[in-house]
């Protein structure tokens, strides 16, 4: 049976966040299946602008200059809440839902309407690895670090 587990957590605006996957079991790793963002202050009283950005590096990537070019990015997300009806609430995500992860990821958010701390929750499901896909896994995490 797979494994799921989340991880959440509250960040404050411009600041970043070690998510912690290494250390895990030898032999697994993690995909991640879902990103989500939420406000934390004010809800429903002022418009709030919150991204995200995820990658498998030491050095944290700007949520609102994202570069996808860039093969430590693993994931991206935004949730846009305006107190203007004519403007519903979205929340997208992108998630390169096909590296596996064996190694610590670095987490950046950013409130673009008030600089407010921002919720964020990541949903990851465990992958039994053989020992090539984890030596594999681990080299390809070691080649974007910095």
């Amino acid at each position: 049976m797979t494994k799921e587990f989340i991880i959440k957590g509250r960040s404050a605006s411009g600041q970043t966040e070690r998510i912690n996957l290494s250390g895990s079991r030898p032999g697994y790793g993690f995909q991640l299946h879902d990103f989500k963002l939420w406000g934390s202050n004010n809800l429903g009283n002022t418009s709030m602008e919150g991204w995200a950005t995820l990658v498998r590096s030491k050095t944290a990537m700007s949520p609102i200059d994202p570069d996808f070019s860039n093969d430590a990015l693993v994931a991206v997300a935004v949730f846009m809440t305006h107190t203007s009806p004519a403007y519903p609430p979205q929340a997208l995500n992108m998630i390169n839902d096909l590296v596996i992860l064996t190694q610590d990821l670095t987490l950046m958010v950013q409130d673009t309407g008030d600089g407010d701390p921002i919720n964020y929750m990541l949903k990851f499901k465990e992958v039994k690895l053989s020992d090539a896909a984890e030596a594999i896994s681990n080299y390809q995490a070691f080649t974007v670090r910095d």
